[in-house]
């Protein structure tokens, strides 16, 4: 049972940092790369999103 919280802890740390080196990026006007890292921090987001639906199903059953 803890597999998915570590997956979910992860994933959440990742989009984090994906979304703090986009406004890096941002900042320093580097759009393009910018943009890139905002693409990947909200699919990790989503994934992570996904993630926490299924944990809370999974757990809901017992």
């Amino acid at each position: 049972m803890n597999h998915p919280k570590i997956q979910i802890k992860l994933l959440s740390a990742q989009a984090a940092e994906l979304s703090q080196k986009a406004t890096t990026a941002f900042k320093e006007q580097k759009f393009s790369q910018g943009q890139q890292f905002m693409a990947q921090a909200v699919a990790a987001s989503k994934n992570c999103q996904l993630l926490i639906q299924e944990y809370k199903k999974a757990t809901a059953q017992f």
